[in-house]
């Protein structure tokens, strides 16, 4: 689900079943959602991952921050 406020994209219910697990399909999802955020004048993109997706995220440019 990709939400969108005030020029933020939020990525939200990104799930993947498990015998499609490591074939780039939650990867997929994520960079169609933010390309899709872009055109839609969106500049920044937030989401709260799993311990499971937490690589995908960070190997396609998320950071990681702690309040």
């Amino acid at each position: 689900m990709l939400y969108i406020k005030d020029a933020i994209a939020g990525i939200h219910l990104v799930g993947t079943a498990n015998e499609f697990r490591g074939k780039g399909f939650e990867t997929l999802i994520a960079k169609t959602a933010l390309r899709d955020a872009k055109d839609l004048g969106c500049k920044y993109g937030v989401l709260q991952a799993s311990d499971m997706g937490r690589n995908v995220y960070n190997n396609i440019g998320f950071k990681e921050y702690w309040i």
